[in-house]
């Protein structure tokens, strides 16, 4: 594996670490809690700072979606096209129908009664189903590639990889059925006197994609295609670089298959058989969202921590202000209550960000001082502040330093069990599910902190939870206060390079 894609892939999973001060043994360096590229390797380039946009998240219903994504233009493309499938001797194995909407920066997939819509405009994947429209980033799916990738090549360092009954298979089909790949590959690509394109990878050999160009379609609708095809078809991106800025669609193309499913190879051919422009407005109408049942989260918790999350990014008008942690502080303080004023005002930093030492301080921030210093002395208060201090350093101190604390039901109970939540979560895997219950806790005393969901989300990743963990990045950054820009920021981080990876996954740049 070359040395720059150890660093670029150990750098987008560091962007998922838990907390900043995270300690663990892990010894994997791509564990999702290596903070720093290894030693022995160069530094990444500084990546440009990305433009900061709310998801069309899973809170959102067809009313909202459709407001965010401000469509266009009525025009769409419905196609309908055979899909046969042959061995390598030529004998067919198997025919079937599929029909595609090319619309508005969008293809919606319809194929034996299922109903998905790739949404290039938002960023999403729409399934329909008997429950309701779920609604996922795109850049879960890119993100779960990656990890499979990562998983059967071993962080790329595998060229060959053992399938099921001894097959082996190049590292060159992996990365076509993933989406993922480390170097260009190498191919010969040619054209024939009928016109057809061919993609081989030697100068004799066999075409490993080809395709025919049409009359039919146009340029946008060409890329469209070609994004989907990414997604949904074993074809390695590479070879579909090609098909970029033709000017119509194919009328027919074809491919080559090495997987498990095929360990001897197989041919997948497509035949456009219509075309037929239309006026159709965006797919979602007035279909209800998925509940949250439908995502299938990996424990109850988890799912009563995007229950909460969910509810809250819907009335996210009605987060507390800076004024309503200082009166909540006050009102502490006169009960003498001065470890609860503490944790109430260093939980608002959850909701508007660390105190930043040099900078003008904001209001919490300068109650935040005082507290302490009107803490000196006191033994109580100095060793729970000399916990929280600490962090995650001695992650069994802060648990047993904050466990007086978990049964409280205010906002400083909040800020303690998100605390404890972390420090459960770099303790390893035998401590999950404490973890998720102080996240859930967490987010049922103070539905309307940005960090508790992304810290969650970070916590979800951490453990192969990929799908889930970009929901509640949703959910972060869907939030009104101030800290939703960390989770914005850092998430367009890695969407920029999910993005640098496998950019057919996503929208043209330009579109965003």
């Amino acid at each position: 594996m070359t040395g720059s894609l150890r660093v670029f892939l150990i750098a987008v999973l560091a962007l998922l670490t838990p907390v900043a001060a995270a300690q663990t043994s892990d010894p994997d360096p791509f564990s999702i809690f290596a903070p720093q590229p290894l030693p022995t390797q160069a530094e990444p380039e500084p990546e440009p700072e990305p433009a900061l946009t709310r998801p069309a998240g899973l809170h959102l219903d067809a009313e909202a979606y459709n407001a965010y994504r401000a469509t266009r233009t009525r025009d769409a493309l419905v196609t309908r096209w055979r899909v046969e499938q042959f061995d390598l001797g030529g004998t067919r194995l198997g025919a079937q129908t599929q029909s595609l909407v090319l619309g508005d920066r969008y293809v919606h997939d319809r194929e034996d009664g299922t109903s998905t819509v790739y949404d290039f405009a938002t960023g999403r994947i729409l399934s329909f189903t008997a429950d309701g429209v779920l609604n996922r980033p795109i850049a879960a799916h890119v993100h779960r590639q990656m990890d499979t990738f990562n998983r059967f090549t071993a962080g790329g360092t595998r060229d060959e990889i053992a399938g099921p009954g001894g097959a082996v298979f190049e590292r060159f089909w992996i990365e076509s059925a993933m989406g993922i790949r480390i170097n260009p590959a190498i191919l010969q690509p040619r054209q024939l006197e009928s016109g057809r394109m061919e993609a081989p990878r030697t100068p004799d050999g066999p075409a490993v994609f080809s395709w025919t160009p049409s009359e039919d379609g146009n340029a946008v609708q060409s890329d469209l295609l070609r994004r989907w095809m990414r997604h949904t078809l074993p074809i390695h991106q590479d070879v579909l670089d090609p098909m970029a800025g033709a000017s119509t669609l194919p009328a027919s193309f074809e491919f080559l298959v090495f997987s498990p499913s095929s360990p001897d190879g197989r041919r997948e051919r497509w035949t456009l058989q219509e075309s037929t422009p239309v006026e159709r407005g965006f797919a979602w109408t007035d279909q209800p969202r998925a509940p949250v049942s439908a995502y299938a989260p990996s424990a109850e918790a988890m799912s009563a921590i995007l229950e909460t999350g969910i509810e809250a990014a819907q009335t996210a008008s009605e987060a507390p202000g800076e004024a309503d942690f200082l009166d909540r502080a006050q009102a502490l303080s006169q009960a003498g209550d001065l470890n609860g004023r503490y944790l109430t005002l260093i939980h608002a930093a959850n909701h508007f960000g660390t105190c930043t030492p040099g900078e003008a301080a904001s209001q919490v921030c300068a109650a935040t001082s005082s507290t302490l210093a009107s803490g000196l002395g006191n033994r109580a208060f100095e060793s729970l502040a000399s916990a929280v201090n600490g962090g995650l350093s001695n992650a069994d101190g802060l648990i047993e330093a904050l466990a007086p604390y978990a049964e409280r039901g205010d906002t400083a109970g909040a800020g303690a069990h998100l605390l404890r939540a972390q420090a459960f979560a770099v303790k390893g895997p035998s401590f999950d599910l404490d973890a998720l219950d102080a996240f859930a806790r967490a987010a049922e005393l103070d539905p309307y902190a940005p960090l508790t969901y992304w810290h969650a989300g970070r916590f979800a990743a951490s453990r192969g939870d990929i799908e889930t963990a970009w929901l509640l990045f949703d959910i972060a950054q869907s939030l009104n206060a101030e800290t939703a820009n960390t989770a914005l920021r850092d998430t367009a981080a890695l969407v920029t390079r999910l993005r640098a990876i496998s950019p057919d996954y996503f929208a043209p740049d330009a579109d965003g």
